[in-house]
């Protein structure tokens, strides 16, 4: 359980630097340019989500 926990946590921490910096470009950008933008990081995020999510199903030996 510690291992999921912790892989949980690294993810966690990876996804908070990433939006973090994502914030901080996006607030730099003009009007128009932020919203192509968000779009773009809400998909990144799903993306990425998705590949954690399976990194720690397949760690686990479960694949759904």
């Amino acid at each position: 359980m510690a291992e999921k926990e912790s892989d949980l946590q690294i993810a966690l921490n990876r996804l908070n630097v990433a939006t973090g910096r994502m914030d901080h470009r996006i607030n730099k950008m003009s009007p128009k340019l932020r919203h192509q933008s968000a779009v773009t990081s809400v998909l990144t995020l799903e993306v990425y989500l998705q590949g954690t999510s399976s990194c720690i199903s397949g760690s686990e030996g479960n694949v759904n």
